[in-house]
């Protein structure tokens, strides 16, 4: 292989990487920060969603181990 040959296939290779980097610009960025802005917002509305079962899961499990440590005492 010539260094003309190697010249040539990398000027006929750089507009084909433009064309690419163009493409990943214009489209895929933009599609994949909407996708995350998605998603941010999917998980968002899931801990809004969630936070009241947590919180009455924390306070049957505190309940819970308060009961136990009655018990505990009692069988002492």
């Amino acid at each position: 292989v010539s260094l003309s040959e190697d010249i040539s296939t990398l000027s006929n290779g750089i507009p084909i990487l433009q064309n690419g980097t163009q493409q990943l610009q214009y489209r895929i960025i933009p599609q994949v920060k909407e996708l995350s802005e998605e998603i941010m917002e999917d998980v968002q509305n899931f801990k809004h969603m969630s936070q009241p079962r947590i919180k009455r899961i924390q306070s049957h499990l505190s309940l819970l181990n308060k009961h136990i440590q009655e018990a505990k005492k009692e069988n002492v």
